[in-house]
């Protein structure tokens, strides 16, 4: 465990991120993903890149994600898809709202409608427990598209 964390202070160096409350995050973050079972297929040095990445985006220190790339021996789509993984093993991924949603597509006058939308189906069916998942808010955006 202590050679992982010596790996990431090395990486951390030549990522050029200096910021020690930044390099204690990606420490934290690597600790809890190694302890929650974490992707079998990746390298270290890939696991190391990527909870820096997150810790850098959550402090906002600038990151350098071309040299991230060349170091963690992935390609680009590999990386961005693993980087959301571990965000999703470690709980950091935020929730899809309507307004994201609307400004992502381009259809920020439905906003409102979707909202009530989604608030009417939230009223009339208490079966459904997670209501959180972002597929009712995808369904509510598209309904008031049509």
């Amino acid at each position: 465990m202590c050679s992982e964390y010596n790996v990431l202070t090395d990486t951390a160096e030549r990522l050029g991120i200096q910021d020690d409350s930044t390099i204690r995050k990606a420490k934290e973050f690597l600790r809890v993903f190694q302890s929650k079972g974490s992707v079998k297929t990746l390298s270290d040095i890939a696991k190391t890149i990527l909870c820096l990445d997150l810790a850098s985006s959550y402090s906002g220190i600038c990151f350098d994600k071309d040299t991230a790339l060349k170091l963690s021996g992935l390609k680009k789509s590999a990386y961005q898809n693993n980087l959301h993984t571990v965000e999703k093993v470690l709980e950091l991924d935020k929730p899809l709202t309507i307004s994201e949603l609307c400004v992502q597509f381009n259809c920020t006058v439905v906003k409102d409608l979707a909202e009530e939308i989604l608030k009417k189906y939230k009223a009339t069916d208490n079966k459904i427990k997670d209501l959180g998942h972002p597929q009712y808010v995808t369904a509510s955006v598209y309904a008031a598209c049509k």
